[in-house]
C-alpha cells in the first residue's frame, strides 16, 4: 500500500518567472531546477534523465550539480555511459538493455546495447536491469525514453509521490500517470514544457477514458 503524502511547494522559494501547472494528481513546474527544488518538499522518489553535456542542444552544453540538492530521496537516473564518471559513486548500478539496438556509442564507434541506471539512497535492488526496445512516441526532444521504460523505472522505486528535475518531453510524467503516482516536473525550456504538458493531458484523458469504459 502506497502512502500518500502531500506535496508542497513553498511559492516565496519560487523565482519570479516560474510558471507553475496543476493538473489532477500533476504538477509542472517551468523554471530551472537548481532554483526551483529548495521549494518543492514531500517527494518519495526521483526518476530522471538529466542532460548528459553532449551537446544536443542549449541544455545540455554541461551537466547540472542538481544531485546534492536531492538529499536523501531515493534516486534513479541516467548518466549515459561516458558520463557515469561525472556522478558520485552510486549506491546500485543498474542497467537498461536496449533490445536490438544498433546504436553507437564513444570515439571508436562500438556498439553499445545498454545504459547505466545509477540509484542513489537505494541500498538493494532485486533486479537492476529493464530490457526494453529504444522505441518512443517523436516529441521533439531529442532524448526521449521509452515510455514503457520509465513505467518499469518508476515501478521501482518506493513511495508515491515522484519528481523529475529534468522533464522534458514529460515521459516521467507520462508513466506516473498511467501508473497512478503523484508527479512533480520541473522543465527549464519553455518548448518542452508545452510538450509535456499536452502529453500528460493526453494521458490523463486516455486513463479517464478507460474508466469509465
Amino acid at each position: 500500500m502506497l502512502i500518500v503524502k502531500p506535496i508542497l511547494i513553498d511559492p516565496t522559494k519560487l523565482p519570479a518567472d516560474c510558471e507553475v501547472w496543476t493538473s489532477g494528481d500533476v504538477t509542472l513546474i517551468r523554471g530551472d531546477c537548481l532554483a526551483v527544488l529548495p521549494a518543492v518538499s514531500g517527494v518519495d522518489a526521483v526518476v530522471t534523465d538529466p542532460p548528459y553535456g553532449m551537446g544536443k542542444g542549449d541544455w545540455d552544453k554541461n551537466i547540472p550539480n542538481w544531485l546534492p540538492l536531492i538529499g536523501e530521496i531515493p534516486t534513479a537516473c541516467f548518466s549515459g555511459v561516458i558520463g557515469m564518471r561525472d556522478y558520485p559513486t552510486p549506491d546500485w548500478c543498474g542497467a537498461w538493455v536496449r533490445l536490438a539496438s544498433t546504436q553507437r556509442n564513444g570515439k571508436y564507434r562500438g556498439f553499445n546495447n545498454w545504459e547505466p541506471i545509477l540509484f542513489y539512497n537505494i541500498k538493494r535492488l532485486n533486479n537492476d536491469t529493464i530490457s526494453e526496445p529504444n522505441r518512443h512516441e517523436n516529441t521533439g526532444h531529442p532524448t526521449t525514453k521509452p515510455t514503457r521504460l520509465m513505467e518499469r523505472l518508476v515501478e521501482k522505486m518506493p513511495g508515491c509521490v515522484v519528481l523529475d528535475p529534468f522533464t522534458g518531453s514529460g515521459t516521467t510524467g507520462v508513466a506516473c500517470v498511467n501508473l497512478g503516482r503523484k508527479f512533480i516536473g520541473i522543465e527549464i525550456s519553455p518548448e518542452y514544457f508545452a510538450i509535456a504538458k499536452a502529453r500528460i493531458i493526453k494521458a490523463q484523458q486516455a486513463k479517464a477514458e478507460m474508466l469509465v469504459a
